[in-house]
């Protein structure tokens, strides 16, 4: 990962290919907190990594098939909310990445996900998602 100033000039960088704590294999998509923390998607580890604003390893989280492609933070409710690409879901984790709850399946329906990509977050706490095969934003209350 190669972290620049708004400038363009490379201030640091970290982790490397690989299979360990802050190594990485197919990385989807990088968010950061309030905090400044950094959140690494790693498909090919089925992990989300974290990392601090200087980028040291601070935890990880995932597993069990996870295919996050894309991350929100609600910082009033401290939970994180992602959008799981192959399981048609969308996944509302705590700060430390345990799992409270999911929404949605595979289908066409109003209630149903087909490839969950983008995610943003409206100003009154609900989530908006861009679906790829169905062609249209959803707006969810998770």
């Amino acid at each position: 990962m190669f972290v620049h100033s708004p400038e363009g000039v490379l201030l640091f960088r970290f982790g490397k290919a690989g299979k360990a704590d802050g190594e990485f294999q197919q990385i989807s998509g990088v968010s950061v907190d309030n905090d400044g923390n950094i959140y690494v998607l790693d498909e090919g580890r089925e992990k989300v990594q974290v990392f601090d604003k200087d980028g040291k390893f601070l935890s990880q989280f995932g597993g069990d098939g996870l295919a996050l492609r894309r991350l929100v933070f609600d910082s009033k409710k401290g939970e994180v909310i992602a959008s799981d690409y192959y399981n048609h879901k969308l996944k509302v984790f705590n700060m430390k990445g345990e799992l409270l709850r999911e929404n949605g399946q595979y289908g066409t329906g109003l209630g149903d996900l087909w490839f969950p990509y983008g995610l943003a977050l409206t100003k009154d706490g609900k989530i908006a998602v861009a679906e790829r095969e169905n062609h249209r934003v959803k707006v969810y209350t998770v």
